[in-house]
């Protein structure tokens, strides 16, 4: 498993999501920054909570800039970073 992944593009409408293995933890602990936290803070963490612990990724910590991306996007970048972090190597082409 790697020790660090991201996902999404730093634009508008869209979300950056980082993630870094901690040690001696299975916590998944977030730092936001959203132009809409005080709105949709908690859902957009409850979102990024759920799509890492679908994919059976624990003990990282979520680094995410949110530039007012929705649910469905949100998801989809913290999929596709847990997935990149459980990348053994390279795949063929």
């Amino acid at each position: 498993m790697r020790e660090r992944s991201c996902a999404g593009l730093q634009k508008n409408d869209d979300i950056y999501i980082e993630l870094a293995r901690m040690e001696d933890t299975d916590e998944i602990e977030i730092v936001l920054c959203s132009k809409v936290q005080q709105l949709y803070g908690r859902q957009i963490c409850a979102t990024l909570k759920e799509a890492l612990l679908a994919q059976g990724i624990t003990g990282v910590r979520v680094t995410a800039d949110d530039r007012g991306a929705l649910d469905f996007v949100v998801r989809a970048r913290a999929e596709t970073a847990a997935m990149r972090m459980k990348e053994e190597g390279e795949k063929d082409a």
